[in-house]
């Protein structure tokens, strides 16, 4: 049982060390180690990652010296490689009795304790290594991530924050920080923390990058842009920084602006398939369809399994009106996301397109089961059944969802529009009119499914009647 002569991790004088105890273990000849040797090759095995053979060296070394807390700590740590969580527990247990201020122990036992998810425990043990440690930034970072786990955000930032304040410039406790203040919806005290932090550290790209991304939930996209733009500007690679930065331009309509920042992504990182998806996306905004389909294929090509890319490519054909097209790649795109009410409801609409009726209303029944509160479909498939000639079913549906959305123009006008086009003047009148009060600068959506109406008498009547200028 010779070990593998490719070895390179440790010193040689430790492999040697290590032969000879194997050899003496094949001639069960194990009578005396001293415990420096037998740590040198514990900690050889741990290292090189043979934790069968670590466990072997440590159970002799428990024999010989019963009270060398080194061992339970390094068994402890095997144990749970092995994910033996309670045996590891009870090691470290074992190892207090003999070293009760060893905050080394206390640290593995709160780590054994978060992954049992006993988070409350874990934390105890980490406090009580506090005083103790050598390393208490180590420990507040611990700490953290068990409130973390607890779903205490708010505690969790005080911890993280005393890392922070130690003088430590640890990108990952920034983001840590920043993460904790998004789930807890203080997108002002997370800019607050950020500014401050920037005026002794103007030149954390991770900060300014923060501060960008917390303005944008502010819907602060000026600010935003602003922070994202020293966030490039003190590390020009940092290409999650392009990335939002693109985002924010799009939220702006500013898409020309949005493709240079996404092809930023791509010049740093290479080929990647949501920066192509979203440099497709403005392609389409700017109204260059050839272009934006070649960017979404080249964004499949790299992600077989984005969505969003295929769901894209299939738009891109609905916009031509290519729906056996638009039809295989909507179908892919939910062949990746099967639950996606968004995608369903637009394949539903192709279905309708294709005079697939049938399809269209099974897959609206579907989405419906999913989401019964998603107002665009109940519209959409009450405009199959018109379309279809079930006009009383079609304003039966849309009479049953009205309670629930009584504020809402667009079901009173599509009700007003079904009342008129099936022959219900009086029902149409009413229901026109409420729709009027709701909101009038909405009023071509009666129109939009009651063509024809236009120069309807009776109609321009009631409009006129409620224009809000009316004296």
């Amino acid at each position: 049982m010779m070990l593998d002569d490719d070895y390179s991790g440790n010193s040689e004088e430790a492999r040697q060390l290590a032969e000879k105890f194997e050899k003496m273990l094949e001639a069960d000849a194990v009578n005396y180690m001293s415990d420096e040797e037998l740590e040198e090759i514990v900690e050889y095995y741990f290292t090189d990652n043979q934790p069968s053979k670590a466990l072997k060296a440590i159970e002799i070394a428990n024999k010989l010296y019963p009270f060398e807390t080194f061992f339970y700590l390094r068994k402890a740590q095997v144990l749970i490689m092995l994910g033996k969580l309670k045996d590891s527990l009870n090691t470290i247990n074992t190892a207090l009795l003999f070293e009760p201020s060893d905050s080394e122990l206390y640290l593995i036992k709160g780590e054994i304790l978060d992954q049992l998810e006993d988070y409350a425990g874990a934390i105890e043990n980490y406090k009580t290594a506090l005083p103790m440690a050598e390393n208490p930034s180590e420990v507040y970072l611990n700490i953290a991530f068990s409130l973390q786990s607890l779903g205490n955000n708010k505690e969790a930032i005080g911890w993280l924050k005393r890392i922070v304040a130690g003088g430590i410039e640890n990108e990952h406790i920034l983001y840590e920080i920043a993460f904790c203040y998004e789930l807890l919806d203080l997108d002002n005290e997370c800019i607050k923390f950020f500014e401050d932090y920037i005026e002794s550290q103007p030149y954390s790209s991770v900060a300014w990058f923060n501060l960008g991304l917390a303005s944008m939930r502010k819907l602060d996209f000026k600010k935003a842009l602003w922070a994202l733009d020293y966030a490039v500007i003190t590390d020009e690679n940092y290409s999650t920084a392009w990335f939002t930065k693109g985002n924010c331009y799009m939220e702006l309509d500013s898409f020309e602006d949005a493709l240079e920042c996404y092809q930023k992504v791509i010049e740093i990182d290479g080929p990647e398939g949501m920066a192509y998806c979203n440099i497709a996306n403005c392609y389409e905004e700017l109204g260059n369809t050839a272009k934006a389909r070649t960017f979404y294929k080249l964004a499949v090509k790299e992600d077989q399994e984005l969505a969003e890319a295929w769901l894209g490519i299939g738009m891109t054909f609905k916009e031509q009106e290519r729906y056996h097209d638009a039809l295989f790649y909507v179908k892919r795109a939910l062949r990746e996301e099967p639950d996606n009410t968004e995608y369903m409801i637009e394949l539903a609409d192709i279905y309708y397109h294709l005079d697939l009726i049938d399809d269209a209303e099974i897959l609206y029944e579907k989405i419906i089961g999913l989401n019964p509160s998603m107002l665009e479909a109940w519209l959409d498939w009450s405009h199959t059944q018109m379309e279809s000639g079930n006009n009383q079913r079609a304003i039966q549906m849309l009479e049953d969802l009205h309670p629930f959305h009584a504020d809402n123009c667009q079901i009173v006008y599509r009700l007003a529009s079904y009342y008129f086009c099936n022959g219900d003047v009086k029902n149409g009148g009413l229901h026109l009119q409420k729709a009027l009060t709701l909101d009038f600068s909405q009023r071509q959506l009666f129109f939009l499914h009651a063509p024809g109406f236009e120069t309807s008498k009776f109609v321009n009547e009631l409009i006129d009647l409620h224009h809000p200028n009316k004296n």
